[in-house]
């Protein structure tokens, strides 16, 4: 029974590999076809790398044990998922505002 299941989970990952390269494929694609409307994401993602960048540089990464001794994050990947934390925090608090301004002009333009 378990020869079948290595069998599906490898089909499950060749189906995945497939999707993700048609999705850079067609994104590229169109990127490509349009330089000029792509311009603003690529600014976007770009900037994203450099927020990356930056709490990256100022968190610090400390190893991460168990109450039993084991180490459960080393200090790099701890360093890696509070820069990204950060990111998380920071897109969160600017999807908020967005909101918060999108539903305030709304209702004055209304008026």
């Amino acid at each position: 029974m378990a020869m079948w299941l290595d069998y599906f989970m490898y089909f499950t990952y060749a189906i995945f590999f497939v999707a993700v390269g048609m999705t850079f494929f067609f994104a590229f694609k169109g990127m490509f076809s349009d330089i000029k409307s792509s311009i603003i994401p690529l600014v976007a993602v770009l900037g994203l790398i450099v927020l990356f960048v930056f709490f990256w540089a100022i968190t610090d990464g400390q190893e991460v044990k168990s109450s039993a001794g084991v180490v459960l994050a080393t200090a790099g990947q701890s360093h890696f998922v509070s820069a990204g934390l950060n990111i998380f925090y920071i897109m969160f608090g600017a999807t908020i505002l967005a909101a918060v301004y999108s539903a305030i002009s709304s209702a004055f333009k209304n008026k």
